[in-house]
């Protein structure tokens, strides 16, 4: 367990700067601080300059508070810790799923290398972390209840309670009962599908349980259903197969369906259906790419167990096969040993100086840290565009002294705002205008990038600094 923390700890980069790729987690932060200190939930945006004072869902409130209350603890280094454990705990209960299907300890150790290579495509210091480890709970529970039906499948209930109120991704829990009630159907499983039916009203039931009631419900279903955020958040578009990841991912993808059609030979269409359900979803968006991966792994173990056995079969005592078999039948007992070691580790890692550099700041190779510390006074008295990503390193570092143009909240922002938002970014026919029309007076873009081409040749606009690739650029006379 302690090595699962580890690797997850240094996934993506290499160093704990990987888990804070994505600036969104400063925004929580800030977030989750106007909460703590004001004592009530904002529902009007503070953040914006650009669609300022209008209705906002803080819909992942309760992540925020906890976010907050980590970094005025400890720093970023207790946000990067936690959100490092939570995943280790992901993985751990994976491992724990993976062998009480029957798994050997070698197939068991060699796909939950895949799941981590998988799912680190994803893998930051962000409130999704919550969904990632309720849905692997949920996917075990709900393996489970298949087997032995218990009450232990009603935890679902209370869990989407607190869910609702972390992150938006209690959905996918509400659209995977669906989906394994719509596969016990198919079965003919006809109790099971009224029982699993029954959890799943219990669970919708639940989720309006948060400061929003059902209007969460139906800014969620817009948000998901929306085409342009797909087109703007990364997040939301398919993964690539070139990264080593990704990689990992396609092998995941390809085993998984072998398993699903396994499944589905075997009478299991309700499990069939969920792994198809959400390789579709995988393959639309990256970040369901490590849910994905926890789903699959118990079979996909399994399948390649039973195909070692094989081959140990086929190939006699003395083979290859049958001594890996050997060796991993033997390690099973170990593996249902691994306790949760990682609250003790994590205790010792925040108590005491292990000797490992913990960021102060968000990656320099993302985000302009040093044109920001530099310029710091101009910013604060400006009014700046720049990309969405650096907006939430920037809410991060200057809030409230400064105001942004548009951050990572494309579901806030809308439509249009979104189209004005790319149309300065690439420097599309009418930038002018819209800097005009929300009064920007500074501009920070990659010196390579279409709009700072345009600015360094427009007479209106003076160059400042360029550090990193990065060029600010403020107005140095009226917009024409």
């Amino acid at each position: 367990m302690a090595l699962l923390f580890w690797l997850i700890l240094f996934t993506n980069s290499g160093s704990p700067n990987g888990l804070l790729s994505d600036a969104g987690t400063g925004f929580h932060i800030r977030t989750g601080e106007l909460i703590l200190d004001s004592g009530t939930l904002p529902y009007q945006d503070p953040f914006s300059f650009s669609k300022p004072g209008q209705t906002w869902f803080a819909w992942e409130w309760l992540a925020d508070i906890l976010f907050a209350a980590l970094f005025r603890a400890g720093g970023l280094k207790w946000i990067v810790v936690f959100s490092a454990a939570t995943l280790a705990l992901c993985c751990w209960l994976v491992l724990r799923s993976v062998v009480r299907e029957g798994a050997n300890a070698l197939a068991a150790i060699f796909v939950l290398h895949a799941v981590i290579g998988a799912g680190s495509i994803h893998f930051l210091a962000r409130p999704h972390v919550f969904t990632i480890l309720f849905l692997t709970v949920a996917f075990a529970l709900l393996d489970a209840d298949r087997l032995h039906p218990s009450r232990r499948i009603w935890w679902l209930v209370p869990l989407t309670a607190l869910w609702v109120n972390l992150h938006g991704g209690f959905a996918g829990l509400l659209i995977t009962l669906a989906v394994l009630v719509a596969g016990s159907l198919l079965e003919g499983n006809y109790a099971r599908a009224k029982r699993w039916g029954a959890v799943l009203g219990g669970c919708l039931g639940a989720s309006f349980v948060n400061p929003y009631g059902y209007h969460l419900h139906i800014h969620l279903a817009n948000y998901l259903q929306a085409g342009w955020i797909r087109k703007l958040v990364q997040e939301f578009q398919p993964p690539a197969f070139q990264t080593a990841s990704g990689t990992y991912f396609e092998l995941l993808l390809f085993a998984g369906l072998v398993a699903a059609a396994r499944l589905a030979w075997q009478g299991n269409w309700a499990w069939a259906l969920l792994i198809v359900a959400w390789a579709h979803a995988s393959l639309l968006s990256v970040r369901h790419v490590p849910i994905f991966a926890a789903l699959v792994a118990p079979p996909v173990a399994l399948l390649l167990s039973d195909g070692m056995h094989l081959l140990a079969q086929r190939h006699g005592r003395k083979s290859i096969a049958a001594t890996l078999q050997a060796i991993g039948r033997e390690h099973v007992p170990n593996l249902r040993r691994t306790s949760l070691v990682v609250p003790v580790l994590l205790v010792c890692l925040l108590a005491s100086d292990t000797g490992l550099t913990y960021p102060t700041d968000f990656p320099a190779a993302k985000f302009p840290v040093g044109l920001i510390a530099k310029h710091r006074a101009l910013l604060e008295q400006s009014r700046l565009f720049t990309l969405d990503a650096w907006g939430d390193y920037l809410v991060y570092r200057h809030y409230p002294k400064q105001q942004v143009f548009f951050d990572g909240r494309t579901d806030y922002y809308g439509p249009e705002r979104s189209e004005e938002y790319l149309t300065l970014v690439n420097g599309a026919p009418g930038w002018r205008e819209s800097l005009r029309k929300y009064g920007v007076n500074a501009v920070m873009m990659s010196e390579s990038s279409p709009l700072s081409q345009s600015l360094y040749r427009d007479p209106a606009w003076q160059l400042v600094d360029t550090i990193d690739a990065v060029a600010l650029y403020r107005m140095s006379s009226p917009l024409n």
